[in-house]
Formats: C-alpha cells, structure tokens, sequence
C-alpha cells in the first residue's frame, strides 16, 4: 500500500546542495505522510474513486495530530500537513515553542519542515511539518 507514495511524493525544490542528502528529507516527508493521511487515501485510484479521494483530502485540511501526553516530564510531538502558505511553518514553530505554555518558552527538541505536493490528492502545495518538544 505505502510502496506508491514514494512514487507519488513531489518536492519542490531541486537537491542540488551537495551538503543535503536528499534521501534524508524525502524519508521524513514520507514517514510524516504516512502518520498523518489515513491509508486508503494513499492507495492511488483510477476513476471515481479517484475524484472521491481528492474531496475527501481537500475536506480534511489542514491535518493536525500530536503524541499523547505521558506524566510529566515528557516529550510531546505534534504534526501538520496543510497547503502551502508563507510561512506557516514558522508560524506553527511560534506557536508550539512560545505560546504552548503562556509565559514559558518550551525547549523543542527536533524541528522538520518540508513542501512537498502529491499530485493524485490535490493540485496545491502542501507543508508537511513536526514539532517535538519537551514538556
């Protein structure tokens, strides 16, 4: 089932840093993707189905899940998939790290951040993103 979605993720930018290993943040990507998108939505379909899985995407944005909470202390994740908007993701980094808890700034333990499109589910960008902090 999940075999086609390396075939059907996009990036917008080229990896042509010889620093960046691009293999890197297409598996991110596509691990974020997969936690996010229930499974039948990634099963690529011809016809009707095809057209339903698209409505069915478009109604379910923006998508945002995070870990459950454990006592405390505790490492909390939360992920978003949303179409693309300047900078939203620094937006949503703002707001988990500064306004989480009021007058206290949270240590975030690991940021990622990607733009990527996937052309049989919508014909928009989307910022795929997740946050960890430690809470």
């Amino acid at each position: 089932m999940f075999a086609q979605l390396e075939e059907q993720l996009e990036f917008e930018f080229q990896f042509s840093c010889p620093h960046i290993e691009s293999e890197y943040y297409r598996e991110g990507a596509q691990d974020l993707i997969r936690r996010l998108i229930p499974g039948d939505l990634l099963e690529e379909d011809r016809g009707l189905l095809l057209a339903s899985q698209r409505a069915r995407f478009a109604d379910m944005l923006p998508l945002i899940q995070s870990s459950e909470l454990s006592r405390s202390p505790c490492a909390l994740s939360v992920l978003l998939l949303t179409k693309y908007r300047l900078n939203a993701c620094n937006f949503f980094y703002d707001m988990i790290s500064r306004w989480l808890l009021p007058q206290k700034r949270v240590n975030v333990e690991l940021f990622f951040a990607s733009d990527v499109r996937l052309p049989h589910l919508t014909d928009d960008l989307l910022s795929v993103a997740e946050i960890v902090v430690y809470l």
